[in-house]
């Protein structure tokens, strides 16, 4: 039961890929971790109170549900569920509360006693970077925000725009164009920090003829260039998250 986070595993052996992440409790939607053929399977999980969206793959938790796991007493720290929780339905089993964690009288002594929220509402990002997306035609993007997109990404520092929307004309024949969940670091030699400098970027360049771009994708740096042809002259737009 991950209470209070949720699935974003970063690392994954390559020569076995027997991971199985089966019958949990997750309370919110997995971390991207950009990295094709990670494990066996992850499936027939639960989302407490966090609908389940776009997930890294389709074959990913086809079986999985989502609602209240209808824990027995979450104040108290007690996170078995009850009788009649739908979480039961995908395989969840309950185990006993207090036979795990700091076991030592001396160091539950030091410990203290943690908060027990029913659901805890994850921070964005320490650094005060939002994650509001910004639309700029047929691209769409957004903040890399938190240690856990950092990490997923593969990147050394909170940095790069997300792209949440691919786009729909390619430069370079050899490549594949910008994809979803693609992070861009640069674009014209220039770095791309956050959104507010990639806005300015495009207000300032020439997109009749294609751009080059550096992005990381799958943890790997790769440089190509982007056809933005269609989407010049396009107003740039802030969406306003729900």
């Amino acid at each position: 039961i991950m209470v209070g986070n949720t699935f974003h595993p970063h690392v994954w052996y390559a020569t076995d890929n027997s991971d199985r992440f089966v019958s949990n409790i997750v309370f919110a939607p997995y971390q991207p971790i950009r990295l094709e053929g990670a494990g066996a399977e992850v499936n027939r999980n639960f989302f407490h109170n966090s609908l389940i969206e776009g997930q890294a793959f389709e074959s990913w938790d086809r079986h999985s549900l989502s609602g209240d796991a209808l824990f027995k007493a979450p104040a108290r720290g007690d996170y078995r569920v009850q009788e009649d929780s739908p979480a039961l339905e995908v395989g969840f089993r309950n185990f006993e509360m207090g036979t795990f964690g700091v076991l030592s009288p001396e160091l539950k002594a030091m410990a203290g006693n943690p908060v027990h929220l029913r659901q805890q509402k994850q921070k964005a990002s320490n650094s005060g970077r939002t994650p509001d997306p910004v639309e700029w035609g047929a691209l769409r993007f957004r903040n890399l925000c938190g240690a856990g997109e950092q990490s997923a990404a593969g990147v050394g520092s909170e940095t790069g725009v997300m792209i949440l929307k691919p786009l729909f004309k390619l430069g370079d024949l050899e490549q594949t164009g910008l994809k979803k969940d693609d992070l861009l670091l640069m674009m014209e030699g220039q770095p791309v920090e956050n959104t507010e400098e990639l806005v300015k970027i495009i207000e300032s360049t020439d997109f009749s003829r294609p751009v080059k771009v550096v992005i990381y994708r799958n943890q790997t740096k790769m440089e190509l260039k982007a056809d933005f042809s269609g989407t010049a002259g396009s107003a740039v737009r802030r969406i306003q998250l729900q």
